[in-house]
């Protein structure tokens, strides 16, 4: 008997730990971000320096790095609030809550000053636990996000209950979103009896024009709608480039991810697509409430001509919805009929990188048309 002693006092503590954790348990819960350890520029991926800390977050330790407490502006051009696209917002850009330059809100610094990006980097922040156990009550979490930047990357809302998997992907928006604040929701009517942990995950763009900025958390009651479609996501599928030479031009297709946020299912959900001379259907069909779907556009669109091509997403339902704002998107391409960049594959002095096994060096143009070439950059 003894000899089993210390496994079921561990198993015991273990069980005990799970239930131990601080929880909120007072609505609205808002968090804005004022009252940081530290502010700090340093760009997120260096591991060496710790974030910001608030009380009842957590910045990750399994990621690879740390969110960061700034006001007035990030430090590169071209993103961050407050930015234009040759600007800075140094000494111009605000917070979403309370509005001021002299208020504070966290953000992924992709780079300051010198040294690489960080490229691809997962740069996550863990809320407090949040108790929805009052039986008959639902939940959401309202925000605000700055995602400015031609090189911007993606960000995500992910949930778990109590310490278990996390369930990704709740919420998400993938690329560049706006000049300013942007105020979004998520529902978290599914979790109405649960006691769970939010994530932020910032996923970091390929250069120093991605910082993503995060403020005004709040969590709070609501009464969910019967119906409610959500356009999650949308994107041209295997799309390498935004600007696309007409004469290497491919036929494109497009995808959608829908979300339920309604408590009933909804039926004959589509995604339409339309631009100029082109349309095609995302057929969905029936989504169970809080559930996810995914697809992609039969119909593939090829260019004619050159110049900027919009794309146009609306989603539609059997069923009648209070709000359809969040149902529609656009993405756009410019077809461009001037200069086509490659890689050359073949020799060992034309192209650059490592192609097929073989390093290469510099990069090869070719004209489409009669025109000059006034600039290059790399």
């Amino acid at each position: 008997m003894r000899k089993n002693l210390p496994f079921i006092l561990i198993a015991f503590f273990l069980f005990a730990s799970l239930y131990t954790y601080a929880q909120v348990t007072t609505y609205p819960h808002t968090e804005d971000f004022e009252s940081p350890s530290i502010h700090q520029t340093v760009k997120s991926c260096d591991l060496t320096v710790t974030g910001a800390l608030y009380a009842g977050w957590t910045q990750d330790p399994n990621d690879d790095g740390d969110w960061r407490a700034d006001s007035a502006g990030t430090g590169s051009p071209g993103t961050g609030p407050g930015a234009g696209r040759t600007t800075t917002g140094v000494g111009t850009g605000t917070d979403a809550n309370p509005g001021t330059t002299a208020g504070t809100y966290i953000y992924t610094e992709a780079t300051f000053g010198t040294g690489n990006a960080c490229n691809g980097s997962n740069i996550n922040i863990l809320s407090p636990y949040f108790d929805f156990s009052d039986s008959g009550k639902y939940y959401q979490l309202q925000f605000n996000y700055h995602m400015l930047g031609a090189d911007m990357g993606n960000l995500f809302v992910d949930v778990r209950t109590g310490t278990g998997s996390w369930n990704n992907n709740i919420w998400s928006q993938l690329g560049e979103k706006d000049s300013a604040w942007v105020l979004d929701s998520v529902t978290l009517a599914n979790y109405n009896s649960d006691s769970i942990q939010i994530r932020i995950r910032a996923v970091m763009g390929q250069d120093f024009t991605s910082d993503i900025a995060f403020d005004n958390f709040v969590v709070d009651t609501f009464s969910p709608t019967l119906a409610d479609a959500i356009l999650l996501e949308t994107s041209i599928v295997d799309l390498e480039y935004p600007l696309i030479p007409l004469v290497q031009f491919d036929s494109l297709q497009f995808s959608a991810k829908v979300k339920n946020e309604g408590l009933n299912e909804i039926t004959s959900t589509n995604v339409t697509v339309t631009s100029t001379g082109y349309s095609s259907v995302i057929a969905l069909d029936t989504i169970a409430p809080f559930a996810i779907d995914s697809g992609t556009t039969i119909v593939k669109y090829g260019a004619a001509n050159s110049g900027l091509k919009i794309f146009i997403f609306n989603t539609t339902v059997n069923e009648p919805e209070v709000d359809i704002t969040n149902n529609a998107d656009t993405l756009s391409i410019t077809v461009t009929d001037t200069v086509m960049g490659r890689e050359d594959l073949v020799s060992t002095t034309l192209g650059i990188g490592s192609n097929n096994g073989v390093l290469e060096i510099g990069q090869r143009f070719e004209l489409n048309n009669a025109d000059t070439i006034t600039s290059i950059t790399f």
